[in-house]
């Protein structure tokens, strides 16, 4: 989806982003930060500098990376809920 945009209107999306608040979402979901960072093709310190510092912009490819995965664990979580 994110890939589609023009560069700079990406990079203002993202630098816009709630990083930290994301990757809190994440981790309540059961997934670890080296979990996170397999899944979005980086380090797990990447994702622990962007959990503590909220102002961090992660590069394009790696912040569109964590959208994908925020949104899947969201829709799995509905799933679940309107299940029970």
């Amino acid at each position: 989806m994110w890939h589609c945009l023009r560069p700079n209107i990406g990079a203002a999306i993202m630098s816009s982003m709630q990083w930290k608040n994301i990757i809190s979402d994440l981790k309540a979901s059961g997934l670890t930060q080296m979990q996170i960072a397999e899944k979005c093709g980086c380090a797990q310190s990447t994702i622990s500098e962007m959990a503590t510092d909220g102002d961090r912009t992660p590069r394009f490819p790696i912040g569109a990376a964590l959208l994908d995965l925020h949104k899947k664990v969201l829709k799995k979580r509905k799933t679940v809920q309107v299940a029970a």
